[in-house]
């Protein structure tokens, strides 16, 4: 059986876009429950209960009755991400990943919810980190947060609620999705020592590396998303390193580009970064592939593979450099 990230369609699409905004998370999310409505009644019923906190509990039969919309638009003319609604319902959830909540976001859309003057409302906001109820006015009805869409998800698989192949399959890849991009806890297993030495063996030989290439001002950088290296080469700021959603690519990074003249590049790619609203350009090397066979190498190998592969990346764009 493929495991939810070999070869996952939603990571493929999302780092196939240049434009890698939060909207395609919720957009995949969306997806998934429409077709749970259709197809596994049981499962989405209960997915929705609990995204809800218990405001919308329909039996099974009732799903025709539930409309699911993204991107709509209130009356005051702002736009929650998710709008869930049946004669009696009316939810709004509001999705973020990395990016904050805009200045009286929430209290826009309980506004909304109030003019509706529907029965049963809800104000929703999912996302990655804790809601900070001291830095915000308008308090959510319920905050969910990713991990524990992938929790809900895996229980009805497990319950086999979630029963046709189709569905099965379409719920793996989004788990996959969530994997990868960092939104779902997974349990601590025994591969935690050696991966942690391998990770560590990793960044000694990524800081040997830039010494042998003689880069300056090379920096630690470790967060939440990512662990790498800051570092100047010809007065070019650079990262290198990996982001915990694709431990297998090793990037190249440059910040604050202008893309214009990066797309000239006859490698790596230009994206915009929503959260910094700012253009980056990214030179990735994929470790795992079969043509590099990098955990094969030796370690001197393995040293030489990554130097050359900042060399290759540093002449590149050297040659756009005034």
């Amino acid at each position: 059986m493929m495991n939810r990230t070999e070869n996952n369609l939603l990571l493929n699409l999302f780092y196939g876009t240049w434009k890698k905004d939060e909207n395609f998370h919720t957009e995949a999310l969306v997806h998934l429950v429409r077709h749970l409505l259709q197809h596994e009644p049981v499962a989405a019923v209960n997915i929705l209960k609990a995204i809800t906190g218990g405001v919308l509990n329909l039996a099974s039969q009732d799903t025709t009755s539930i409309s699911i919309n993204t991107q709509v638009t209130t009356s005051g003319g702002f736009r929650p991400d998710i709008e869930i609604k049946t004669a009696e319902h009316l939810i709004y959830v509001e999705v973020k990943v990395e990016s904050r909540l805009h200045d009286s976001q929430l209290e826009e859309y309980r506004k909304a919810l109030l003019e509706s003057r529907l029965s049963k409302t809800c104000l929703a906001f999912l996302t990655k980190y804790p809601f900070d109820l001291e830095k915000s006015g308008e308090k959510p009805d319920i905050t969910i947060r990713w991990y524990q869409i992938a929790e809900w998800l895996e229980f009805e698989l497990e319950q086999k609620t979630i029963q046709q192949s189709l569905s099965i399959y379409i719920t793996e890849q989004f788990l996959g999705f969530l994997n990868q991009r960092g939104l779902m806890v997974e349990r601590v297993s025994k591969e935690l020592i050696p991966g942690l030495q391998s990770l560590l063996n990793l960044v000694v030989m990524l800081e040997e590396s830039l010494r042998l290439i003689r880069a300056s001002s090379i920096k630690f950088d470790i967060q939440w998303e990512w662990v790498g290296y800051r570092f100047k080469f010809d007065s070019q700021q650079y990262w290198i390193g990996l982001r915990y959603d694709r431990p297998n690519i090793l990037f190249v990074e440059i910040d604050e580009i202008a893309p214009a003249i990066y797309e000239q590049l006859n490698l790596g790619y230009v994206y915009y970064e929503e959260e910094y609203e700012d253009w980056c350009w990214i030179h990735e090397l994929d470790l795992s592939s079969e043509e590099s066979m990098f955990f094969e190498l030796s370690k001197s190998a393995q040293l030489q593979y990554i130097e050359q592969f900042l060399v290759e990346t540093l002449s590149a764009v050297k040659q756009i450099q005034p």
